[in-house]
């Protein structure tokens, strides 16, 4: 699985960025990829909610971040941002050494920085971690078919999107069919 995020993180045409993402990838502690990404059903497709999931799981988040942003033209910087802000999303998800029994399911993205800068002694840029922080939801229902009229690239939008995508929306027209 891990393969698997790597193949992507070199996906990021920016190489500093590209070698930043590959040091998180490698440098945190892999029971980070490893835990289930949830653990109750409804949430997450049922193989997300296994051994890997989390890493599972980012992977699916990214190819779909990548679909959307395709269809939006996101293009150069905010395209590599976006695929690193996917790959990283959840891996506060489990705590700061990700070994916390319960989900951190509000807080998580706000400790993927420090868990950065624990295990791997670096800082990643801002666009890449605002759309880390947005992507539990920080728009009213109102917003969100203002997005998908205007169409306007917003890479915590789109983050958010592709995390809705995967962690409930494929559950469900899995169980309605």
């Amino acid at each position: 699985m891990i393969e698997e995020l790597d193949k992507r993180a070199k996906l990021i045409k920016d190489k500093e960025l590209q070698g930043k993402v590959l040091r998180v990838i490698y440098g945190i502690p892999e029971n980070i990829w490893k835990a289930p990404s949830a653990f109750y059903a409804g949430h997450h497709l049922d193989d997300e909610r296994q051994y890997w999931g989390n890493a599972l799981h980012s992977i699916r988040v990214h190819d779909t971040c990548l679909i959307i942003a395709s269809s939006l033209l996101v293009v150069g910087w905010q395209l590599d941002c976006l695929k690193a802000s996917a790959l990283l999303h959840d891996i506060g998800k489990r705590g700061p050494k990700g070994d916390t029994i319960k989900i951190m399911t509000s807080t998580h993205p706000y400790i993927v920085a420090d868990i950065v800068k624990e295990y791997c002694n670096l800082e990643l840029p801002k666009e890449v971690l605002q759309p880390i922080e947005d992507h539990m939801g920080k728009w009213s229902r109102q917003e969100l078919p203002d997005f998908l009229e205007t169409k306007k690239a917003d890479n915590s939008m789109i983050l958010h999107l592709a995390d809705c995508i995967e962690s409930r929306l494929l559950e469900v027209l899995k169980s309605d069919y």
